[in-house]
């Protein structure tokens, strides 16, 4: 629980208030769906709470998500309390979470899903995300 307290004091330093409510929604449901998924809950969260910290810099960025990876690198390896596999686990979730029509990872796919499911509880539908929703849904019932 340190690991999570800690990242979500760094990013309520770095990131605007409408930001921090959809990392923190998008934390929330990672970590939920690792759980369901059999992985770990711990890394999803901080994966969630970090995935899009490059939007704070700059709110309009494209390809935010290799860009989120290298600020969350940076942070991971400077707080000292991750391993290099475990900073490499969620710095490659970061990088692909956008890349939602594409599969990578289990844990890559639990940011993307969590990403997407506080998509539409905040009223964001991206048709692009349709399919991926569908299943979120069936797997939630």
């Amino acid at each position: 629980m340190k690991r999570i307290e800690s990242t979500r004091q760094y990013i309520h330093r770095v990131a605007p208030e409408w930001l921090i409510n959809h990392l923190e929604g998008v934390a929330e449901a990672s970590a939920e769906l690792a759980r369901r998924r059999g992985l770990e809950s711990e890394l999803a969260e901080i994966a969630g709470l970090l995935h899009d910290i490059a939007r704070s810099l700059d709110p309009s960025a494209q390809k935010h998500g290799p860009r989120g990876a290298e600020l969350a690198r940076e942070w991971l390896e400077d707080s000292g309390e991750f391993t290099a596999e475990e900073i490499e686990q969620i710095t490659t979730a970061i990088h692909y979470h956008s890349k939602k029509r594409l599969v990578h990872s289990p844990f890559d796919e639990v940011l993307k899903d969590g990403d997407v499911y506080d998509h539409v509880l905040s009223g964001l539908f991206l048709s692009k995300d349709e399919d991926r929703i569908r299943q979120l849904i069936k797997e939630l019932r």
